[in-house]
């Protein structure tokens, strides 16, 4: 594994504004690697400078199997951003009826 050869996948990204990996491959729907960033053992629910997790990108993105692989790594959907908004707000505000139903789920 990664973290055991001295690597942090977890870690944050400059200066993208505090990315991490694995909001980096929510926000791009690239399923095959959020799963290996999560069997690696990166944090689900990592915030970004702006209090957003790669649940709430996810859902942004209208990105449902993503969203779905987050949950099953157990991503918490009520996390706050700095605005207060969480993922099921963000994908009500983008008026994506399908991801409102997935995180309802």
């Amino acid at each position: 594994k990664a973290k055991e050869a001295g690597h942090d996948l977890s870690a944050f990204m400059e200066p993208a504004g505090r990315q991490t990996l694995l909001i980096e491959a929510a926000r791009h729907g690239h399923v095959p690697v959020v799963k290996l960033l999560l069997e690696q053992g990166v944090a689900v629910d990592a915030q970004n400078q702006a209090g957003k997790t790669a649940l709430h990108i996810g859902a942004w993105k209208g990105h449902q199997d993503v969203v779905s692989c987050l949950f099953r790594a157990g991503a918490e959907w009520c996390i706050g951003d700095f605005y207060g908004r969480n993922a099921l707000m963000t994908a009500a505000a983008q008026g994506d009826v399908g991801m409102v139903r997935l995180l309802l789920e």
